[in-house]
């Protein structure tokens, strides 16, 4: 995997963060709460994970790389660029010293 420069990070995202709020039939909906707008280097790939065992497909379109968030909460993400919207699968710390992290994403149509 190639070094990522700071310079490479050249789109401006929104990342949210969903929070599970009751609605008035005793169910659950999703509130999406803003985190932080950052700056993004976005890669489109192509990786799909099979059906085994019934369980649900998974399909990443992009990896989403931006400078290292502290305390990032354990939830389900989503990253808006413009009239794009990408939902998070996995994150990891891209390097051992924190620099950046890495999302692996799937597009979502709107």
């Amino acid at each position: 995997m190639k070094k990522i420069k700071f310079g490479q990070l050249n789109k401006l995202v929104q990342l949210w963060v969903a929070k599970a709020i009751a609605d008035d039939s005793g169910g659950v909906d999703e509130d999406w709460q803003f985190v932080a707008e950052l700056w993004a280097a976005m890669l489109p790939v192509r990786s799909i994970e099979k059906v085994i065992a019934f369980q649900e497909q998974q399909i990443i379109t992009h990896r989403i790389i931006t400078r290292f968030i502290d305390k990032l909460p354990i939830a389900k993400l989503r990253f808006d660029c413009g009239d794009r919207l990408f939902i998070v699968r996995h994150y990891f710390s891209h390097n051992s010293n924190e620099q950046y992290l890495e999302f692996w994403a799937a597009e979502e149509r709107l």
